[in-house]
């Protein structure tokens, strides 16, 4: 089922070293508490004290043991003899139910509120990284794990805290179990190795199967989703496929839970074996605390006593060798977090304020060229294009020829890999991206559907920093021509946009899409962008739009890319591209009466012809 060699399978698994352990234990620490760092202090104190609890009640119930002792040797001894030693225990073991609540308190508080500021921190890091660092694969890896194993973080936290407390509790009783018979601690020690090593083999090993069938445990995940969804079961059914998606599913499970017993089994029996074999250790001290009590050198409470303390000191040592084991292998689902929150931009921020514009920039392309990273082949070469402030241009070319990249180099999602772009003559890479944004709008061919919001409030994302204008959100729904379906919603600008929320309900692509367009309208920046702007209206929709485009944007500048000829004939000027190249360049009539490359895609498109991406410039 796992086709991962050998070699591949270290290579993706022996990724963390006890540096970068102990690194990742050190953000994890430094980052929960930066969340609550009273409670997170107080989760630590707790465990330990509350690790330390039978050793505690050990010690006075052998104080007790000991009075009983010689209460029942004195004459006319009275069981009110015992009452100050059971009052200590009384106490302490009041102070342990608060402490016990306390513990529960702080860690259940610290579940609830780390959560949320765990994911924020998540968003907020992304966020501060720029497109070009997040469309890096390694880093998209990371993310897509970072998604799933944010809330491991607190979990990491925890484990951690409890390594502490055990060693804690090691080190204690080992202390206490040095005072009578030192020589104990160095044998139970040496029989409690091939324990750890054993757990730490089988650990790997559980861990490597989880790691290494991730692909293989989404695709199972999803054909079982297909089998619970009524969505998908329709066609399920039609076409009779429940037997070949079951065959499927219960291929891979069956595989995988025979994989899974077959190492638990082996972990187990190894488990118990070395367990009966570090017992051992625990008979010889045994041997030692009664050979001491049958000379008479210690009581029959300091028998209980250190009884409990090996026995301890025992758990302890196995707890926190266990607690390693665990936190070494959960390490490295956190170190993909970790990664991702010390990533750095790809590119450093400019200095330069560009200030708010009172009318569109001035956009010029020198000598521009750039390529993807890790792409082979150059998207722009050579590109130079000045666009005057003001100016309405639309930018046409065939799939690939690099239409969208210009606008992601101008949104400064990417830079150039040399030459300039220069912002009101200003270098881009030198401005501040925050101002560069405050002065731009982007409607790009992804735009985000916030389902979970109101029409009123995905149109105010467009310029949520200011307090919101009812009149200008009617006045951008309208010249985006989503008005007219906003008003027949069951609540207008008040709906929900999404049937799986209550009272939703779900808007077609195309009215998504004039939604999207109406944020942008609302946010009426200086600088406009739309990147096929139209692709899901009908062709009544887009000539209200794009009429509404050149005359609600006066003073702006505004670049359009897009395949409708309708939707550019009417720009101050088009530029034609070709493989990262300007061929054509001019007003409609211009290009037209040039009978290139525009016009002759125009007339095809205009016929009503399918087009070629390759032979013409029309998709």
């Amino acid at each position: 089922m796992n086709e991962t060699s050998p070699d591949q399978n270290n290579e993706k698994y022996e990724k963390v070293s006890f540096n970068e352990f102990f690194q990742i234990s050190k953000w994890t620490t430094k980052i929960i508490f930066s969340i609550h760092p009273v409670y997170s202090v107080l989760y630590i104190v707790f465990g330990f004290l509350s690790n330390v609890r039978g050793l505690v009640n050990s010690f006075i119930l052998a104080k007790i043991l000991d009075t009983l002792v010689r209460i029942a040797q004195t004459p006319n001894a009275n069981v009110t003899d015992l009452y100050p030693t059971i009052g200590v225990l009384i106490i302490v073991n009041v102070a342990y139910s608060i402490i016990d609540f306390l513990d529960a308190y702080t860690s259940r508080t610290l579940e609830i509120i780390s959560s949320p500021l765990l994911h924020r921190a998540l968003y907020t890091k992304l966020n501060s990284l720029g497109i070009q660092t997040l469309e890096r694969p390694e880093i998209n890896d990371k993310i897509h794990r970072a998604g799933g194993y944010i809330n491991s973080v607190l979990r990491y936290y925890r484990q951690l805290a409890d390594l502490f407390s055990y060693i804690g509790g090691t080190l204690v009783t080992m202390g206490i179990i040095a005072r009578y018979a030192p020589e104990i601690v160095p044998i139970i020690v040496v029989l409690t190795i091939p324990r750890y090593l054993n757990d730490k083999k089988y650990r790997t090993l559980a861990w490597k199967l989880d790691y290494e069938t991730t692909e293989e445990y989404r695709k199972a995940s999803s054909t079982s989703g297909n089998l619970s969804s009524t969505g998908t079961l329709q066609e399920i059914f039609i076409n009779n496929a429940f037997g070949f998606l079951d065959k499927k599913y219960m291929d891979f499970q069956n595989w995988y839970v025979k994989a899974s017993l077959d190492i638990r089994k082996k972990w187990f029996l190894g488990l118990y074996f070395y367990n009966f074999i570090g017992n051992f250790g625990i008979y010889f001290g045994f041997l030692r605390i009664f050979s001491s009590f049958i000379k008479g050198l210690v009581s029959l409470g300091d028998v209980y006593f250190q009884v409990n303390t090996l026995q301890t000191f025992q758990r302890n040592l196995y707890q926190t060798f266990g607690t390693f084991n665990s936190l070494f292998d959960f390490s490295v689902r956190v170190k993909d977090v970790y990664i991702l929150f010390q990533a750095e931009p790809a590119f450093q921020d400019g200095d330069i304020d560009l200030g708010k514009l009172d009318k569109g920039p001035s956009i010029e392309f020198v000598d521009v060229n750039f390529k993807y990273p890790r792409g082979e082949k150059p998207v722009i070469e050579n590109f130079n294009l000045k666009i005057n402030s003001g100016e309405k241009i639309a930018i046409v070319g065939p799939n690939g020829a690099g239409k969208t990249t210009l606008v992601r180099l101008i949104a400064r999602m990417y830079q150039v890999t040399s030459g300039q772009i220069l912002i009101n003559g200003k270098d881009i890479n030198e401005l501040k991206s925050d101002t560069l944004f405050q002065n731009m709008g982007v409607l790009l061919q992804d735009f985000n559907t916030h389902t979970q919001l109101t029409a009123r409030e995905n149109i105010y994302l467009g310029k949520s920093d200011d307090p919101i204008n009812e009149d200008e959100i009617i006045k951008a729904a309208e010249s985006a021509d989503a008005l007219g379906f906003i008003e027949e919603l069951p609540n207008k600008f008040n709906q929900i946009l999404s049937e799986r929320f209550k009272g939703g309900i779900k808007l077609s692509s195309g009215q998504w899409q004039k939604l999207a367009i109406a944020r942008f309208f609302y946010r009426n920046a200086p600088l406009v962008i739309f990147d096929e702007p139209t692709a899901s209206i009908d062709a009544e929709s887009e000539f209200n739009i794009f009429n509404k485009i050149y005359s609600f944007f006066k003073n702006k500048t505004v670049i359009i890319i897009s395949h409708r000829f309708s939707t550019v004939r009417n720009a101050d000027r088009i530029i034609v591209i070709r493989k990262g190249q300007i061929v054509e360049e001019g007003n409609h009539s211009e290009l037209m009466a040039k009978e290139g490359e525009y016009a002759k895609a125009f007339l095809l498109q205009a016929k009503g012809y399918d087009t070629s991406p390759v032979e013409t410039i029309a998709n």
